[in-house]
């Protein structure tokens, strides 16, 4: 007997994209948004990434995870690993404000993706784009 903590986790035990997968790629584009950070010189992004555990680049989306229905499972994923990154710096001004500033543009991508029907994948674009732009 399966327990569920809420309803989108119960609705997620019937999809194809398991929420194992969702966490790899969040973790995929989370590490690509660090990696690009550190590129241009960001201290918040090597500290995040250390937090994260990510050496480098490593941007490996399922197919599955860009399909409509699997979208906001990653967009979950994704605000999920950002919280256990604030929670693994905990006291680091730059890493509050990045999170913070991410979770605006997380519930962004949802609306854009859900409400505006607009494709996940330039919306998952855009939104590496803004978060790497806010380290």
């Amino acid at each position: 007997e399966a327990l569920f903590h809420s309803i989108p986790e119960y609705l997620e035990s019937f999809s194809d994209f398991p929420r194992e997968k969702a966490r790899e790629c969040a973790r995929g584009v989370l590490a690509e948004i660090f990696y690009r950070a550190q590129s241009r010189g960001s201290p918040s992004a090597m500290d995040m990434s250390q937090a994260l555990g990510a050496q480098e680049s490593m941007a490996k989306i399922a197919p599955t995870a860009l399909e409509r229905r699997n979208f906001p499972i990653l967009l979950r994923a994704i605000l999920n690993e950002t919280g256990a990154i604030l929670r693994a710096c905990e006291g680091n001004i730059n890493v509050l404000s990045a999170t913070e500033n991410w979770a605006s543009l997380i519930r962004d991508a949802a609306l854009r993706a859900g409400s505006y029907n607009q494709s996940p994948d330039p919306v998952l674009r855009a939104l590496i784009d803004g978060m790497e732009s806010g380290l």
